[in-house]
């Protein structure tokens, strides 16, 4: 219980997001869902509705990447998942289960989204040639490794050891700009997506998600709906892979760390669309959408 804990204090204490029209600085504390419709909410700072992150359109997608860039989005089955979602924001049009990748039409030009699958990263994955390839590329791993404790022990060596090859590879054009490298958190799943409980804020989030994932409660205690809830994953792990990520990446000098994972738990379901398959309870969150407005606005800058 005590390292989540401690990671959870960390990422804490140095959780910023850039407010898309105030032009500053806010920390996640200070942000929250606001009801746009019956159907759709934004992220937005408190007090600050008019505020909110804008969706990704096609527009906004080829301001951020370049008119005839190449976007690859790295990382394991919540990478597809982010895929997805930005193929239904930027064009409307769905992805079949199979599509690794979409086109953007950019006036007389064509901006590239492609998805490469490397779970853990693994150096024959063929990830490291992608990236040095594209112009941005929104990277993740995390949901891979809290199976167990000495896996989690090797996550940052390992995670550090991939960025290494990253940077023999083509790690100066990271570095001087000409490539842009967003490395996203992993959420942990929720255990009542099904039960249709919702959350204002991070400690009512942690009074009952929280404290199941540490088995400190009873499931039964909240909802009689049966609870997802597995187990082997170790979601309980996934805050703490998620600061050693932030260290990794942080200090490979390569991109930058986006935390997505507040905004993911503090996502109204009820009255969002369902996309989720029967019984799953962490791969096509309705929060998936926003990871994507977070990190494209992120490239747009506006606290520049």
């Amino acid at each position: 219980m005590w390292p989540r804990v401690a990671a959870l204090l960390l990422a804490a204490a140095d959780a910023r997001v850039c407010c898309p029209c105030c032009g500053a600085w806010e920390s996640e504390a200070a942000m929250r869902y606001v009801r746009l419709s019956d159907t759709d909410v934004a992220w937005a700072p408190r007090g600050g509705d008019t505020c909110a992150f804008p969706p990704v359109t096609a527009a906004r997608l080829c301001a951020a990447v370049g008119a005839n860039g190449t976007l690859s989005i790295i990382g394991d089955s919540l990478a597809v998942s982010q895929l997805h979602a930005l193929a239904r924001s930027a064009t409307d049009i769905p992805l079949g289960p199979r599509d690794d990748g979409f086109d953007v039409p950019c006036g007389n030009s064509a901006l590239r989204v492609r998805m490469v699958r490397a779970n853990m990263l693994q150096a024959d994955s063929g990830w490291v040639s992608a990236a040095c390839g594209s112009d941005v590329v929104f990277l993740n791993s995390g949901a891979h490794w809290g199976r167990h404790e000495a896996r989690v022990r090797n996550y940052r060596p390992s995670l550090e050891r991939a960025l290494a090859d990253l940077d023999a590879a083509c790690g100066g054009d990271f570095r001087d700009g000409r490539r842009q490298l967003l490395f996203r958190s992993t959420p942990e799943g929720n255990p009542f997506c099904h039960a249709g409980l919702d959350f204002a804020t991070t400690a009512a989030w942690e009074a009952t998600v929280g404290c199941v994932l540490d088995g400190r409660c009873d499931p039964g205690n909240f909802t009689k709906t049966p609870v997802v809830f597995d187990v082997a994953w170790g979601w309980r792990h996934f805050s703490r892979l998620d600061a050693d990520a932030r260290g990794a990446v942080e200090s490979s000098g390569l991109g930058s760390f986006h935390d997505v994972t507040p905004l993911t738990r503090l996502r109204p379901r009820r009255g969002s669309p369902d996309r989720q398959r029967p019984g799953d309870c962490l791969h096509d969150d309705p929060a998936t959408g926003d990871w994507n407005a977070m990190l494209v606005n992120a490239l747009l800058d506006p606290c520049a």
